[in-house]
């Protein structure tokens, strides 16, 4: 009885995975990719790729580009594949993804609108995609505690959360 719950719960969580989508990615947390065997799934990323490292799994590929430093693509070789890790360096971040392979459950498209962390410790700006701090809850920028700005052309500043942003 038991695993059946479980194996409805797990497939009500996988029926909730679009296989076409926009995201935010939280820098400090891992973001799932389902894949299935035999499929291939294209993620654009708001930033250029200029390093990744895969896990151990063999089955599991990469391409970056080759004309969009911004976009690469994930495809699964072989039918037995385990689950990996996936971590790019992207506009002078790092983003993590579990790369997932499920039979029933796949990603063809992921398009990764912006990026944050959700820490009160550092918040940078950038040209282009920014990194940010998400509300702690409504109305409140940054909790009354202060924020270290780091603008990679002036240096490092530090705000207070009394609107001086």
């Amino acid at each position: 009885m038991i695993n059946f719950l479980i194996c409805i719960c797990l497939s009500l969580s996988f029926a909730k995975v679009s296989r076409i989508s926009e995201q935010e990615v939280d820098l400090r947390k891992t973001k799932l990719i389902y894949m299935t065997p035999g499929r291939s799934t294209l993620v654009d990323m708001p930033c250029e790729i200029s390093h990744s490292l895969l896990g151990l799994d063999q089955d599991i590929k990469i391409k970056i580009g080759p004309d969009d430093k911004n976009t690469f693509t994930l495809w699964i070789t072989g039918e037995k594949s385990e689950p990996t890790n996936l971590t790019l360096r992207c506009g002078g971040e790092v983003f993590v993804f579990d790369i997932l392979p499920n039979k029933h459950t796949h990603q063809d498209y992921i398009q990764v609108i912006d990026y944050y962390a959700d820490t009160l410790d550092e918040i940078s700006y950038k040209k282009g995609p920014k990194l940010y701090q998400k509300p702690h809850k409504k109305g409140d920028i940054l909790g009354k505690k202060e924020a270290k700005i780091v603008d990679l052309e002036q240096g490092p500043k530090t705000l207070m959360s009394s609107g001086e942003f």
